[in-house]
């Protein structure tokens, strides 16, 4: 018990150590929006990896599930190096996403073997004389 209350003590008097992430802003506190009630887990998620990966990520909110809505922030999202959709991708007619990307560039492929995550898309557009790549995950 004495142990304890040593090493307790010695803790507390150790200098705060801080990291250089310590210093940026934090994914999870930006992406709370007053349009959408609590926290979306998968923005949060991709978020907070884009930034560990040392990534500036620049949030594109919600799309509605209309084609001229997605086709909006697939656009503005392309103009970034690299689009992560979440959501709108599926297998067959529930596949909203894959038609959209290869309208405007190549699809590579639509699907990979492997669970969960079957339904994965991943393209390439030209625009504006450089190479923007998107990754289209099911929500």
């Amino acid at each position: 018990m004495e142990r304890n209350a040593q090493r307790a003590s010695q803790r507390d008097q150790r200098p705060e150590q801080r990291h250089a992430a310590d210093e940026r802003p934090r994914a999870v506190d930006r992406i709370k929006r007053p349009d959408v009630l609590g926290v979306d887990p998968v923005e949060t998620m991709l978020l907070a990896q884009i930034q560990r990966a040392g990534c500036v990520p620049s949030p594109l909110g919600i799309a509605r599930d209309d084609e001229q809505s997605l086709e909006q922030k697939i656009r503005e999202g392309l103009e970034c190096d690299v689009l992560c959709l979440s959501g709108g991708v599926s297998m067959g007619t529930r596949d909203h996403i894959k038609p959209l990307l290869a309208e405007i560039g190549e699809v590579h492929f639509g699907r990979i073997a492997f669970k969960p995550g079957k339904p994965l898309t991943f393209a390439s557009v030209q625009q504006e004389g450089r190479m923007a790549y998107a990754f289209g995950l099911p929500g």
